[in-house]
């Protein structure tokens, strides 16, 4: 008995020794589950409605709070539209931070590194915990003299002692800011067609095109900076934006032309013109129907805002 008892002590920490002396040793050995499965995954299903109209209402409120150029996108010349990402800046993260109430501590001072490779060279790294409605992500902020931001003007390099250093402190903590917004919302190499499909102009997103190959020809590029073929603005009588349907009421004007009157998840109050007939509302219907956002163009004038077109 002291024997076998001897042998169990020596098992590995994740093998479970046997329970009688005719089993054999289980690895690996998991919990077995205790509940419902069926009345949990029922449960779990029931909420994933309202989950997703709830992460679909702050994308849109995210989105609507982005200005042009809040948006980059870094890649080749070549790279098709439907293949590109874009990431967010830091100003942009600044502004959601302070909309959504996102709580922020345990922040760091930011601590100064030395670049080895690059003399006179150096980088700031600070440490921070953000917080929205109870979840909690850790963002690590980074900033550094190479940044060409920093590092170039006029097209000549900069020696490092030419950079203020209280300018990378600063870019340290605000780039902290935007990894942990980043983090929270999910909002790393956003897909350019979802940042499309959720209401936001494409032509307002800062482009930055790579030469393909490094034994390229050595003169300027002219498209380099330029968007690619394709992200024109849309030509329409006012503002693109993605809205999740509350509510809407059909109604008649005093000339007995019907209408409905629309409201989003915001509580923003809007009006489309046509019956249940009409392709508009229809596509409007179906969308509060299934709870789906959908791309609209808005056109305002004085107190009222009416639907003008639905982007499909």
């Amino acid at each position: 008995m002291e024997e076998k008892q001897e042998i169990v002590d020596k098992l590995p920490a994740n093998v479970i020794p046997p329970t009688n002396g005719d089993s054999e040793v289980i690895e690996g050995a998991v919990t077995p589950f205790e509940g419902d499965y069926m009345e949990v995954t029922v449960d779990v299903a029931k909420h994933l409605a309202e989950y997703e109209k709830a992460i679909d209402t702050i994308m849109n409120f995210i989105i609507r709070r982005c200005y042009a150029g809040d948006f980059v996108s870094h890649d080749k010349e070549s790279t098709p539209l439907e293949d590109r990402t874009v990431n967010l800046i830091g100003a942009a993260a600044e502004r959601i931070a302070r909309d959504l109430g996102i709580q922020e501590s345990n922040r760091t001072q930011p601590l100064k590194k030395m670049n080895e490779k690059f003399p006179g060279h150096y980088n700031y790294q600070c440490e921070g915990d953000f917080t929205f409605r109870g979840r909690s992500v850790h963002a690590i902020g980074i900033a550094s003299t190479r940044n060409p931001f920093y590092s170039r003007a006029y097209g000549q390099d900069k020696k490092p002692e030419e950079i203020r250093e209280e300018y990378i402190q600063r870019e340290c903590w605000r780039d902290c800011t935007k990894q942990g917004i980043k983090g929270l919302f999910g909002l790393r190499r956003i897909p350019l067609m979802k940042l499309k499909e959720l209401g936001y102009d494409i032509s307002k997103v800062k482009y930055v095109n790579f030469k393909e190959g490094e034994k390229s020809a050595g003169k300027v590029n002219p498209n380099a900076t330029a968007a690619p073929t394709g992200t024109e603005a849309p030509v329409s009588d006012g503002n693109q934006s993605a809205i999740t349907i509350d509510d809407m009421k059909a109604s008649v004007s005093k000339k007995g032309k019907p209408f409905y009157a629309v409201t989003d998840s915001e509580g923003s109050r809007m009006y489309v013109w046509g019956d249940a007939k009409s392709d508009n509302v229809n596509a409007l219907l179906i969308a509060w129907r299934d709870k789906k956002p959908v791309n609209v163009i808005i056109k305002t004038s004085g107190n009222y805002s009416t639907i003008t077109e639905i982007v499909k």
